[in-house]
């Protein structure tokens, strides 16, 4: 739940549930979106590639796509993206012999594959990630810029451990975590969605 809210949170003010209100942030997803007015990006929007009419993602769009976003924050981005995102990488490889797909490195249990482009020539690792698919984002990538994200907690509420909350006639042990907390993004031009692709060329 926590990892969904980061990616797909909406920011709103609940005050129908309780009488104290409850206050949701935005995840990351609404963030970046939210640089736009009736599909008219704002100045100052983050990058957004859009092959949504053709459904075809271009190797040389990707390029040009990371050249403006390397103008922008830390010379290193990270590419979150669903599955299918994955098997274009590997389609690009087998079209252009001069893309170059770098050995995956493993980070903490977590499969990375680098993709080197003109503007990464270190690569920028893609890190696929099943939950976009799952909450039906199958053609969606998210660049983000990790120099310009933060995890910020309400203050005293940095994952609260409460024992024993279940109730009191049930014969069961049930324990509580609660988080208040959410992220912070700064320079939303460092960062960069991909959507709408359903194949390669």
């Amino acid at each position: 739940e926590m990892e969904a809210s980061f990616l797909f949170g909406e920011y709103k003010v609940d005050v129908e549930t309780d009488s104290t209100p409850i206050f949701a942030t935005r995840g990351v997803l609404s963030f970046l979106r939210g640089y736009t007015q009736d599909g008219v990006p704002h100045p100052g929007t983050p990058h957004v590639l859009d092959v949504g009419s053709t459904g075809l993602l271009h190797w040389h769009d990707f390029v040009d796509f990371t050249g403006e976003l390397s103008r922008f924050g830390a010379p290193t981005k990270v590419i979150f993206a669903s599955p299918k995102f994955l098997t274009l990488v590997s389609k690009w490889a087998t079209l252009y012999q001069y893309v170059t797909r770098t050995q995956d490195d493993e980070v903490f249990g977590v499969q990375v594959t680098r993709l080197r482009t003109p503007h990464f020539p270190r690569g920028i690792p893609i890190i696929g990630h099943w939950m976009l698919s799952d909450f039906g984002y199958d053609s969606l990538a998210l660049v983000l810029d990790f120099s310009l994200l933060r995890y910020r907690h309400l203050q005293g509420w940095d994952t609260k451990f409460f024992p024993d909350v279940g109730q009191r006639d049930i014969t069961e042990w049930v324990d509580e975590y609660i988080t208040v907390a959410g992220l912070e993004l700064r320079n939303v031009r460092a960062h960069g969605i991909i959507q709408g692709f359903v194949d390669a060329a």
